[in-house]
């Protein structure tokens, strides 16, 4: 699977949500879309970016760097959500141009990464070499 298959076209939703967005609701929301699309973009791109090198170096080692960095990701995002409860960041966060954002990448993502898995066509088991 390419990175580049999954990561550019949910860049490209993440565009359109932050025009519409900033055309129907003004600056703050167009920020706010981006941010949060961004955000998702970054998260799930980091996956198989840090977690790929470390499963072909150390196979055995991939269960436990997957739960830990899966644990990373969940207080990066607890951290955030955090920071944007503080009542400073509610008055320039449009919240539903932020969540709104956040879905529609991450569906975007979920179907292109499903459609990109599909046609990389790996085989799913091994034939034995003699057929009798």
């Amino acid at each position: 699977m390419s990175l580049q298959r999954v990561a550019l076209p949910a860049l490209a939703v993440v565009a359109v949500v932050a025009v519409v967005f900033g055309a129907t609701s003004g600056p703050a929301a167009a920020w706010s879309a981006l941010g949060g699309g961004l955000a998702v973009v970054v998260l799930l791109a980091s996956t198989p970016m840090i977690l790929g090198p470390i499963a072909l170096v150390m196979p055995g080692f991939s269960l436990a760097a997957a739960v830990t960095f899966y644990l990373t990701k969940i207080s990066v995002l607890a951290a955030a959500l955090v920071g944007l409860s503080s009542p400073q960041a509610r008055d320039g966060v449009d919240a539903t141009a932020l969540g709104l954002a956040v879905i529609a990448t991450t569906l975007a993502w979920t179907a292109l990464l499903v459609v990109a898995e599909i046609r990389a066509r790996q085989p799913i088991y091994d034939l034995p070499d003699d057929r009798s």
